[in-house]
């Protein structure tokens, strides 16, 4: 009987045990998760306009869309910082920035070091890129990108966005229109390289002229621009990346005796496109550069049409003696 009387006080005195682990583990930490977790006036007011994310090391935030009540406003400024924790990332919702189609002004904060696709891409500070398909979505009616003057990464120029230096030019925002009446941008001397998708689906120019000093354009850079009927390249351009051309208004090309490189699709879908000339610099032409391009007949030196012929499949595509 004893036995039994002291199996029963040790058994009770283990459901009493047990029951405040129970507490601990349950009630505790969710009045502590409460404090903790509780907004700060600022954190809920950035809430109301952005959705963002914080890093996995928890040192930045990253925006990652507008909330749907602010999608249609005229300018959207992006903080520097939300509760003393800096902004660093601005990522493209659907990988195309769509809740930003209708902003007409997006401020770029200091704190800013990539713009892009990708949580993953730490930015070109630290081994990474300028970023990606930066404010590609369809119809979208942004005139400027607005820079604070020390960012370490990116700089406006009248609305355009550039790297720090203005060596890259990132991107051309679509409702831009251009410097001339009739629609024509001239790119600074400053820019050796046109980024990837920088005049992407721009339907406004008609006409664009590379500084004296770019040397490469890069993939998607003026893929359908199907108003840009030219082009003027200068003398330096070596490398013309894959769709940089596609589905364009261009009727005439003209490379430059610096070419070496023309990428898949580069000029590919040109219906109106009637003559291209290829120098004898060209060293590379990838498939299905010239698809689709029914007007069109090719030009170079008459020792050049052989060599011309080994690189590429023409299909039905005339080499002609350039006059």
């Amino acid at each position: 009987m004893m036995n039994q009387k002291k199996y029963l006080i040790i058994l009770s005195a283990s459901l009493v045990l047990l029951g405040a682990v129970i507490a601990l583990y349950f009630i505790l930490p969710k009045a502590t998760l409460e404090k903790v977790t509780k907004k700060s006036d600022e954190y809920i007011y950035y809430a109301d306009i952005f959705n963002f994310t914080l890093s996995d090391d928890e040192s930045y935030y990253a925006i990652t869309s507008l909330k749907e009540r602010h999608q249609k406003d005229q300018n959207i400024t992006i903080p520097k910082s939300i509760d003393n924790i800096p902004v660093k990332k601005w990522i493209g919702d659907q990988g195309n920035f769509t809740s930003w189609r209708y902003i007409k002004q997006v401020d770029i904060p200091e704190t800013i070091e990539y713009i892009g696709d990708s949580m993953e891409d730490e930015g070109i500070l630290h081994g990474g890129t300028y970023g990606n398909k930066i404010m590609i979505c369809e119809g979208s009616e942004l005139v400027s990108f607005n820079v604070n003057k020390d960012n370490p990464v990116y700089r406006s120029v009248d609305g355009v966005l550039f790297s720090k230096d203005l060596s890259v030019l990132i991107r051309y925002p679509n409702a831009k229109v251009g410097d001339q009446p009739n629609l024509w941008y001239n790119i600074s001397s400053d820019v050796k390289e046109v980024y990837d998708y920088a005049f992407y689906r721009n339907t406004k120019l008609n006409r664009v002229t590379l500084g004296e000093n770019v040397e490469k354009i890069n993939s998607f850079a003026f893929c359908e621009c199907i108003n840009l009927k030219n082009v003027d390249l200068n003398n330096k351009v070596t490398e013309i990346g894959q769709l940089a051309f596609k589905e364009t208004g261009l009727i005439r090309i003209d490379l430059p005796n610096t070419i070496e490189s023309l990428g898949v699709r580069a000029f590919g879908s040109n219906e109106d496109l009637e003559y291209v000339y290829i120098p004898s610099s060209i060293k590379s032409i990838k498939e299905n550069c010239f698809s689709i391009c029914k007007l069109l007949k090719v030009y170079t030196e008459s020792e050049n049409i052989e060599y011309l012929k080994s690189l590429y499949s023409w299909k039905n595509i005339e080499i002609l003696p350039v006059e």
